[in-house]
């Protein structure tokens, strides 16, 4: 990675929650190539990600980094400790939170995945100050995009033709002109999402307390599952087929159990599959030009 340009814009104020320390940061980011297979991941905490492309080669990262603490001592503490971090892996760069009571690191996932994540059990760690990163990201077309935030922010992403994963906690995700297979997830938020070219493999979209929002481009051909505890179903679809309840599979330890995998249907010719789900929440999927 070639670091090309960085300007820094550094201020002081003092709230009346106490100190605050802010800066911009702009710099230009060189990935090892720009090949299919290449991605960005941003991985933060608290704050807002915004991803859209642009035609160059490079990664145009701006950040507004902003330190709150009741103190001095705090402010300073957290200034020197925490900030954006940049990690480079053969064809993957990853931007993200440099913390010492959260460091950034390989863990498994619940399938078993060796997946980069926050360490979170680091009970002896107290910070005393609070950090806020507020991503705006322009990456070259071809590059895959994965955008996580936690807390008090969005995650956003435009004219990304490659896969796209968005991950949120505490806010929505606004997915706008894709052309590449998706998978978005939140807690509490809406998910909003439309495409230029409609997915050719399979897409996976989650909210709990949330409503979906899915706009295809008309001719839509795909399998389409639904399920909900407390939400419905709506559509413009006027071609959509019932298919039979899926048993579902589910191993944990040495036992294994069956579930319904929810409401299922297919629009024209079938083909990929388009899963959705919700806790309380609807889904609305339109055909739109």
């Amino acid at each position: 990675m070639k670091t090309l340009a960085i300007f820094i814009f550094t201020c002081i104020a003092i709230l009346s929650r106490g100190q605050t320390r802010t800066e911009q940061i702009h710099q230009s980011l060189q990935l090892e190539h720009t090949r299919p297979g290449a991605q960005l991941m941003i991985l933060n905490i608290t704050g807002h990600v915004s991803v859209t492309t642009h035609t160059g080669s490079d990664v145009i990262m701006d950040v507004t980094r902003t330190v709150r603490a009741s103190s001095e001592e705090a402010l300073e503490r957290g200034w020197k400790e925490a900030g954006v971090g940049i990690l480079t892996r053969t064809d993957t760069l990853m931007l993200y939170l440099k913390s010492p009571c959260h460091p950034l690191g390989r863990t498994k996932s619940r399938t078993g995945e060796k997946t980069w994540n926050y360490c979170w059990e680091n009970s002896d760690c107290d910070e005393d100050y609070e950090v806020r990163l507020d991503f705006s990201i322009k990456v070259p077309t071809n590059v895959s995009v994965h955008a996580s935030t936690v807390n008090d922010g969005d995650v956003t992403v435009k004219d990304v033709r490659s896969a796209v994963t968005a991950r949120n906690v505490n806010g929505s995700i606004y997915l706008q002109r894709l052309g590449g297979v998706t998978s978005a997830t939140t807690v509490n938020g809406d998910v909003d999402l439309d495409y230029t070219t409609n997915p050719t493999a399979n897409c996976r979209y989650y909210t709990l307390n949330g409503n979906i929002h899915a706009n295809f481009k008309p001719g839509l051909a795909a399998d389409i599952a639904f399920k909900t505890f407390n939400g419905e179903f709506f559509t413009n679809l006027d071609n959509l087929e019932s298919l039979p309840m899926k048993l579902v599979r589910k191993q944990s330890g040495n036992q294994s159990h069956y579930q319904l995998a929810g409401a299922r249907f297919r629009t024209r010719t079938g083909g990929i599959l388009l899963d959705f789900e919700t806790f309380n929440g609807d889904v609305i999927l339109k055909e739109v030009n």
